[in-house]
Parts: structure tokens; C-alpha cells; sequence
């Protein structure tokens, strides 16, 4: 079971990072041409780096410890919070170009992953329980 859903959520991260990446690059290019977000791959980078180490999280709660998946996976989330405003941060201070694009590219992909983890882990907790 968890090999399945393993390989479910992986497929389903890389589509989702795919449709984010090269949808928000055309949308960015289409409506705002002006605007050049030099560091916009590292958006989606990030975001999927972040996503698979949740899941290792959410794996091991479910392998190992599945009475605690509600505290690792808030746990989760907390880290992901934590990790973005560093992330944040440290754009701010060594890259500092377009930081206000930045930053609101970087929310809009913030709420759509975290809608993505809510349904996806909701979906699979409710099986296991």
C-alpha cells in the first residue's frame, strides 16, 4: 500500500510542479512581459524539494509511528512555514530583484501546494484510519 501511494503522490507532485512551472512562466510572460523574474525556477524547485521532504515525513508517520500523523504532519506544515520564510529572506537579502513579484508569485504557489498536502494527506489519513 504505501509503495503504491508512494508512487501516486510522486506522480502527482511532478505533474503539479510541471502545471505550476510552465503555466505561471506563461502567464507571467503573457500578462506582465515587463516583468522578469530572473529566480522564477527556483520557485518551483523549491516547492518540490519541500514537498518530497513532507512526504518522507508523512512516510515515516505512517510507517513507523501512525498514532502521531496528525502532530508530524502539522509538524509538517510548521517546517514548511519555517523553510519559506527562510527561503524568503535570503532573496530578499542576496538577490533582492523584483521583490515584490517575488513575492507574490511565491504566495500563489505557497496556497496551491498547500491545498495540493491538505486534500492529499486528508485523502490518504482517512484510508488508513
Amino acid at each position: 500500500m504505501i509503495k503504491k501511494l508512494t508512487i501516486y503522490y510522486l506522480l502527482s507532485l511532478v505533474i503539479l510542479t510541471l502545471l505550476m512551472g510552465i503555466g505561471g512562466y506563461w502567464i507571467i510572460n503573457s500578462f506582465y512581459p515587463d516583468q522578469e523574474l530572473h529566480w522564477y525556477p527556483s520557485i518551483p524547485c523549491y516547492f518540490f524539494i519541500v514537498e518530497l521532504l513532507l512526504y518522507a515525513l508523512f512516510y515515516y508517520s505512517l510507517k513507523y509511528n501512525s498514532s502521531k500523523k496528525l502532530l508530524l504532519y502539522m509538524a509538517g506544515k510548521m517546517m514548511k512555514l519555517m523553510f519559506s520564510i527562510v527561503f524568503l529572506i535570503i532573496y530578499a537579502i542576496f538577490v533582492a530583484v523584483d521583490i515584490k513579484e517575488f513575492l507574490i508569485t511565491f504566495g500563489v504557489f505557497y496556497l496551491i501546494y498547500m491545498i495540493f498536502d491538505t486534500i492529499f494527506f486528508y485523502k490518504e489519513a482517512k484510508k488508513v484510519s
